[in-house]
């Protein structure tokens, strides 16, 4: 009985092996997919032009690492960018690839520029990429934020968003900074952002699942320029049912930067 055990546990560790070994030689070869990983991209963002400088895959011991430079997402708006990325470096963690759930250790983005559409009527376009749920689906928001949820850490330098909102009106953000980390299941982000109106900076917490539970606790703080607070809880609705959910900001009084 033994040594059946033994012959099984040995089978399952050569599988492994080989799956690793097999995962760690496509990566280790990522870079020679650059036309197809681009073309995977415009599919996705329908038929938008996808361009990626560099993409180059290393290893830092056992753990596997990635930079990519100049990513490139067309728009049809004034920038011309849906998305524009200078450098992204990513540190991934070895045994979430062979679990098919990528998660990183850490990842940095440096001077990135996001276009977030909201100008048609029940569709949210992020940095090029439509965000629905339906049997065409390209990306299931619900399956995004628990990804980007998942991840470790997240670093955000010197980024830009434009918002173009239903009213025809774009709403622009500079100067974004931000940081995000994951323990567990207790999540912190802070970010700095400069409007027109003026500077913000947004802290933010959460403990529990935010998806798939309901007992979970989270908090938000909005500061202006002179650390006064510009959000209470009366400017806040949230509502969750059966892992689905909105959040509603109410009002967000910018305008008291410049009282």
């Amino acid at each position: 009985m033994t040594k059946i055990l033994s012959r099984i546990v040995l089978f399952l560790i050569g599988i492994y092996i080989l799956m690793w070994l097999g995962v760690a030689a496509y990566f280790s070869l990522l870079s020679n997919q650059k036309a197809n990983i681009e073309a995977r991209l415009a599919q996705m963002s329908d038929g938008r032009d996808v361009s990626i400088g560099t993409l180059q895959p290393g290893w830092d011991g056992v753990t596997p690492t990635l930079l990519i430079e100049d990513v490139v997402v067309s728009s049809q708006h004034e920038s011309g960018h849906a998305l524009r990325i200078d450098r992204l470096a990513m540190r991934l963690k070895p045994w979430s690839v062979l679990l098919l759930w990528p998660q990183f250790e850490h990842v940095a983005i440096e001077q990135p520029y996001v276009e977030v559409d909201a100008s048609q009527p029940d569709k949210l376009t992020v940095a090029g990429f439509v965000l629905r749920r339906s049997a065409a689906r390209r990306l299931d928001p619900v399956t995004v934020i628990q990804w980007a949820l998942d991840q470790h850490q997240l670093s955000i330098h010197n980024g830009a968003v434009s918002w173009y909102r239903a009213d025809s009106m774009v709403t622009r953000y500079r100067g974004v900074h931000a940081l995000y980390a994951r323990d567990g299941e207790s999540r912190s982000a802070t970010a700095a952002v400069t409007t027109d109106k003026g500077a913000l900076a947004i802290r933010g917490k959460a403990e529990g699942d935010l998806i798939q539970q309901q007992d979970w606790n989270a908090s938000l703080e909005v500061l202006g320029d002179g650390n006064q607070r510009l959000l209470s809880a009366q400017d806040l609705s949230l509502r969750v049912v059966e892992g689905q959910g909105e959040f509603l900001l109410k009002r967000l009084n910018v305008q008291r930067l410049v009282d």
